[in-house]
């Protein structure tokens, strides 16, 4: 088997002989999995077998309980901290437009940044205690650049932030696009994220919140192994 989670072929500085690697996997596995339907796309045609199965999510770690809302913004970015996935421009507008907002990135730094001060940098996080700092955010941001690489992605973390309930705002990656757009908004331009992040909140319910946590709950890891299971053949609980 071959889980192919990205497009890695375009990814700036991989190594020439990863293209002859991946043909060769391709042609070698008899099963591939990809997470969005654009990946698919690019590597079915090469591959015996491919299919698509999104991530998963270790669900209960993210469940909070709803934050009563004060006049004070509270954006969470959790991730990698890099150029090649993260649109800084659209960080660095959003915080310069709304001097007020607390926006927290938390992750590794892995290309330098100078975001102003209402930007917090607590480095990175264990995945299991990252549910005490969506307990102080109001939204959730994705702030993916769009080029060949993005557009292929399905961010790991998507269920992960759906289970949170919290509303998101992310850039339109197709993948996002075509699956979630009853339970995300989207902008494009960095200029835009300021007015995308107070319409959510704005436009927000609680059977919105409800909504996500139940798409979510339907896409943890553990629904997600009965479909790798069915994939393999082995849909009658034999493990």
């Amino acid at each position: 088997m071959y889980d192919c989670t990205d497009d890695w072929l375009q990814v700036a500085g991989v190594p020439r002989t990863l293209r002859q690697d991946e043909e060769e996997l391709l042609e070698r596995a008899d099963l591939t999995l990809v997470p969005s339907q654009e990946l698919w796309r690019r590597k079915a045609p090469g591959a015996r077998r491919c299919e698509h199965l999104p991530h998963g999510a270790w669900t209960e770690r993210f469940v909070v309980p709803p934050k009563l809302r004060d006049q004070s913004v509270t954006c969470l970015y959790y991730g990698h901290l890099l150029r090649q996935h993260l649109d800084f421009g659209a960080l660095n507008k959003l915080a310069l437009d709304r001097p007020d907002w607390r926006i927290i990135l938390i992750g590794p730094v892995q290309s330098k940044c100078d975001f102003p001060s209402n930007v917090e940098l607590p480095g990175q996080v264990a995945h299991a205690k990252l549910a005490a700092w969506l307990i102080e955010a109001d939204i959730i941001l994705l702030p993916c650049v769009l080029h060949a690489y993005t557009d292929a992605v399905m961010p790991a973390k998507t269920y992960e932030v759906l289970a949170s309930g919290l509303p998101i705002v992310a850039a339109p990656l197709g993948e996002l696009t075509e699956r979630f757009s009853h339970v995300m908004h989207f902008t494009k331009s960095p200029a835009g994220w300021a007015d995308a992040v107070e319409r959510a909140l704005d436009q927000e319910t609680p059977e919105k919140r409800a909504q996500r946590k139940i798409l979510a709950e339907k896409n943890s890891w553990l629904a997600r192994y009965d479909e790798f299971k069915v994939l393999l053949g082995n849909d009658k609980g034999n493990d």
